[in-house]
């Protein structure tokens, strides 16, 4: 369950920060604010997933059969995305001296938490598509 998550389009406000979590029969957003965005697995046509690599987010991109209403408007693309560690660490260091020693192990620092990232989602993922893949059986008649 990827915490610290951002949902686009934006349920409120400038910015939807929560929590991601697969169900059974779907995926739920919920924002820090208390607002919710339910996806069920069967509404998802195409699913996208970008990792963390030489851009600053990590992505995962959903195209739904059917549209959902968010802020009144008809929506069949949902982003789920997070900012790389590194990035809010970078402004800091931008303010020291760049001939600092300890450049390269800050890289190496950066480096390993998208790795880390990465791994996370990916399991995250995989767990979802072992929850799609018991219902899409489960529709056939099938038991998982």
């Amino acid at each position: 369950m990827p915490q610290g998550v951002s949902v686009r389009p934006h349920l409120s406000g400038r910015k939807s920060q929560g929590t991601l979590e697969a169900h059974k029969n779907g995926l739920s957003f919920t924002s820090s604010k208390h607002e919710r965005l339910e996806v069920l697995y069967s509404n998802i046509k195409h699913a996208i997933y970008q990792p963390c690599q030489g851009d600053h987010q990590l992505l995962i991109q959903f195209h739904l059969k059917h549209p959902l209403l968010i802020k009144k408007k008809a929506v069949v693309e949902i982003q789920v995305y997070k900012e790389d560690v590194g990035v809010s660490q970078a402004v800091d260091a931008s303010l020291q001296s760049a001939c600092e020693p300890d450049e390269h192990e800050e890289e190496n620092r950066e480096s390993e938490a998208r790795q880390q990232l990465n791994k996370l989602f990916k399991e995250f993922l995989d767990k979802v598509r072992s929850g799609v893949s018991a219902w899409l059986s489960f529709l056939d008649g099938g038991m998982a």
